[in-house]
């Protein structure tokens, strides 16, 4: 599918986790919304031929299965440094790596 391709190259072309570490909030904002929506459209797509995934994918996006294409129309993700931190701490490549 070419939208996936689309949407694939622009979210790895414009890193969004690269935005938001560097504090650009705004841009990260934009380039997730169209992300989401990209999702949007694929799983809509797909919906008849793998219903169950597309529901869950929809759900977890947290978009109504329901809405049509209109109604996303100027999706907006808003984002704050405060709000989102990883559940997890960031690992070294030392801790990763087996030490004889």
């Amino acid at each position: 599918m070419k939208i996936s391709s689309i949407g694939n190259v622009f979210l790895h072309t414009n890193a969004p986790w690269v935005l938001y570490k560097e504090g650009n909030i705004e841009e990260c904002e934009k380039v997730l919304s169209f992300g989401i929506f990209i999702a949007f459209v694929v799983t809509k797509l797909l919906k008849p031929i793998i219903p169950t995934t597309c529901s869950y994918i929809l759900e977890h996006i947290g978009i109504d299965e329901n809405k049509d294409f209109k109604s996303l129309k100027g999706i907006q993700i808003e984002l704050s440094k405060e709000k989102y931190q990883l559940p997890f701490r960031p690992i070294s490549l030392d801790e990763i790596l087996i030490k004889e």
